[in-house]
Order: structure tokens, then sequence, then C-alpha cells
């Protein structure tokens, strides 16, 4: 299960080749390469690993998984393999399996033993994380969210417009970043804000008559929890 065919002259380490460092200048003296372990592939970026390609689970199942650099997190999709993947690069529906990758001269093991990233409480302003909190608390909400096409339209509107409850607080306004994030925790999916940015690129130019339509439906979602436009877009 190799997800490239082909790769560029030079890009595997060989066998107890030293990793590349960086430079007195502070950067790094190759940008990308690769590492063999038995039949799993790891692709390294800026001396992290990004990716892997043929790592075993503990039932002997091989996989491709995801790094996520903060935490050292690493996930794949569920389901199967091919088809999962496929959904990812195209946008599609995703739900994935958190672990941990341990790497051996011999294999790459993942291992599903990390729990789910907690929801985000960090917010530009107070009545962010008020509004946020309440989205959050909402089982309705939270369920309708995982209608993506319609999750991808809420992201975008919350992103560019403010929102207020009570007419004498801040408004509420979130980052295109912090959008995506409580998208992401609303769903439960196991995705980060990164994965709202491909979702809303891979769709933006297409059904564009349903995004509309799913835009509108989130400005009244809100509003019949309280929640207004005060701003016009961004």
């Amino acid at each position: 299960m190799y997800w490239r065919k082909e790769h560029p002259d030079g890009y595997f380490l060989s066998a107890g080749e030293a990793p590349p460092q960086r430079g007195v200048d502070g950067q790094w003296k190759r940008a990308a390469w690769g590492t063999r372990h038995g039949p799993a592939i790891v692709h390294w970026s800026s001396g992290t690993p990004t990716f892997v390609e043929n790592a075993v689970m503990p039932d002997g199942r091989l996989i491709a998984a995801s790094g996520y650099a903060i935490d050292g997190t690493w996930r794949t999709p569920v389901g199967e393999q091919a088809q999962a993947w496929a959904r990812v690069w195209s946008g599609g529906d995703v739900q994935w399996v958190l672990g941990s990758l341990t790497l051996t001269a011999d294999q790459a093991i993942f291992v599903a033993d990390r729990k789910p990233w907690p929801p985000t409480l960090h917010f530009p302003s107070r009545s962010a994380a008020v509004m946020a909190a309440e989205l959050l608390g909402s089982e309705n909400l939270c369920a309708r969210m995982r209608d993506t096409p319609l999750a991808v339209a809420m992201y975008i509107t919350l992103y560019c417009f403010e929102w207020i409850k009570v007419v004498a607080d801040e408004s509420a306004w979130y980052t295109i970043d912090d959008a995506g994030q409580l998208l992401s925790d609303m769903r439960q999916y196991n995705e980060t804000y990164i994965d709202f940015h491909s979702l809303y690129n891979c769709d933006k130019d297409e059904n564009l008559d349903e995004l509309d339509r799913n835009k509108k439906l989130s400005v009244d979602l809100l509003r019949d929890i309280g929640w207004h436009i005060v701003s016009s877009p961004r």
C-alpha cells in the first residue's frame, strides 16, 4: 500500500545515514526526506515525521497515518484505507482514529492509544468563548454539523460575521482557524482546523447554490439560539 510510486533521487536516507541537520543560518540543509523501516516508509519535513505508509497495527493491518506535530499525535482514517484516504484527499467526510507511532529498524507500529483532543477554550473575545460553549453544549447543533456541507457553511459563516446575543455585550468574532477548530470540536471526528480549510477549499467552487442555502440555514440556526449578526461580511 504505497501512496507515491516515485520519489526523487536521493530522497531516502541509506541505512545508518545520519538525518540532515540545520545549517549555521538555522535553515535545514534538506527540507524533506524519507526513511525505510522494513515495509514502512516515513516521510519527514524539517526534522519532523509527518506521514507514514505501511505502518502495522496490533491486529496486523497495514495503514497510512499522518502526524500532528504540535503534540506528537498520529491519526489514520476509519475504514478501508484506500477509500478512506481518497475521501481525505477529495474533501470527503472522514472520521479519524488517534494514536502513537513507534519506529524500529524493521517496522513502524501504530497503536490507537490517544484520547480525543479536548475542545478548544481560547478565543479572541469573552463573547466568542461564550458562543462556542453554547454551540458545543447543543446536542442538536453538534449532530447537525456532522452533515459536512452544512458544517462547511457554518464554518465560513462564523468567520465572515461578528455576532452578538446581549445588546450591551461585546461582539463575538472568530479567526478562520478558530472557526475551523470550533466546527471540528462540534463534529467529534478527531479533525483539526486544517481539515476545515481543506474541506472548504475542495468545495468552494462547486455546489454554490447548496453552499448559499446552507449559509442561510447556518444564520437561522444561530438566530434560533439567540445569536445575531452585527457586522458586514469580512
